[in-house]
């Protein structure tokens, strides 16, 4: 709604948000146009004060009905099309488009409206960078933008950042902005893709070292782009948006609703992302409308982190360092974790990771580690 807010520029076109987990839908039944959006259960009293509203001549359209029970469109046709087209598309352009055809054609308003253009239509499998302007359907028209800005850096590592949510056209993306200005600052080469059809296509033409996705749920193309990061050692990272402000998301013991939990970090990990780490949090507008705002600190703290990252790709194993975290009880108890003989895991672990080139020294017999464990690695009780 924020962006709907920002793009509108007839100060005779009043949007209005209406929350339905809040309203029966009764300050409804005269408004003269109703898009509805992700609308999965109404109750019988919402139907029934749209269908006042419809009966009173609104015009409604539900925008990706989640079933033919709350798909209520009563719009047809080439108005139809228009409309679908218009949201399709997106962008400020688009916003003011179906804006204006809504107040000029379905409420029948011809004062201070426009007349009905053509939608814009944007390409959808896109690079870019910063702002609404620049984005490009090829790979090398992007990084002869970005040369000409003066901002490649030859032999630098690549960095690519999708978003779920973002493209091109969208007005409130500062955290991802933020994030872009943040890794050019630390000599990394930086591109944002859109799209999901050519997605992989396009990410195998970029050819990064690092992917940073704002996810929900699975990467395009599902396994064959797990296969092809895991082909070319890609680190796959997945920053978070916090759906509610900053201050209540501290306050929340629960800290992530078990939905967004689901489809923003178990699965993407499932997919091989790492780093699930909260970087902006909803913030309210000038106009009342919730939108995203960086949390200060943490763009910084996480580009830190990919930085850091992207350093150990560059070593040797034998040079790297790992912390192995278990938990044990007090005294000789044992170590414990559900379903596992933990101390036989991490030694199978560590020999692993021998072989693997790390540095272990000698790790000796299994009954050697397990009573270096005890001896070295006590966990003192309140008594001691």
């Amino acid at each position: 709604m924020a962006e709907i807010s920002k793009a509108n520029d007839n100060h005779f076109i009043k949007p209005v948000q209406v929350d339905p987990k809040e309203s029966d839908f009764s300050e409804l039944v005269d408004f003269p146009v109703i898009y509805l959006s992700h609308i999965s259960i109404l109750t019988a009293e919402q139907k029934e004060n749209l269908k006042i509203a419809m009966d009173n001549g609104a015009k409604v359209h539900v925008l990706m009905a989640t079933s033919k029970e709350n798909d209520f469109s009563n719009i047809t046709g080439d108005d139809l099309k228009y409309i679908k087209e218009s949201f399709k598309y997106d962008g400020v352009e688009n916003t003011k488009r179906w804006l204006n055809y809504s107040r000029k054609i379905f409420d029948k308003k011809e004062m201070f409206t426009a007349e009905v253009t053509p939608v814009k239509v944007y390409p959808k499998d896109v690079f870019y960078r910063i702002g609404t302007d620049d984005y490009f359907e090829e790979s090398d028209k992007y990084w002869s933008y970005y040369k000409e800005k003066g901002l490649y850096k030859e032999g630098k590592d690549t960095i690519v950042i999708m978003s779920a949510n973002n493209g091109p056209q969208s007005q409130f993306r500062s955290y991802m902005d933020e994030m872009i200005l943040e890794l050019e600052k630390r000599n990394f080469n930086v591109v944002c893709l859109a799209g999901f059809e050519k997605k992989l296509e396009n990410l195998k033409k970029l050819n990064p070292q690092m992917v940073i996705s704002f996810p929900h749920g699975r990467l395009a193309k599902g396994d064959k782009s797990v296969d092809w990061l895991k082909e070319n050692d890609i680190l796959y990272l997945t920053p978070q948006l916090i759906y509610q402000t900053e201050k209540e998301w501290k306050e929340d013991q629960q800290g992530i609703s078990g939905g967004i939990m689901g489809q923003n970090i178990v699965v993407p990990e499932l997919d091989g992302a790492i780093q699930p780490y909260a970087i902006a949090a909803k913030y309210i507008t000038e106009d009342g409308y919730h939108t995203f705002k960086p949390i200060p600190g943490r763009i910084e703290t996480f580009s830190e982190n990919a930085e850091r990252w992207l350093s150990l790709k560059g070593k040797e194993n034998a040079e790297k360092k790992l912390a192995i975290y278990y938990y044990k009880g007090a005294g000789k108890n044992a170590m414990v974790a559900g379903g596992l003989e933990v101390g036989q895991s991490i030694f199978s672990l560590l020999n692993n990771l021998k072989k693997e080139g790390y540095n272990l020294g000698d790790l000796g017999t299994y009954e050697s580690f397990i009573d270096r464990i005890n001896t070295e690695g006590p966990l003192l009780g309140d008594y001691a």
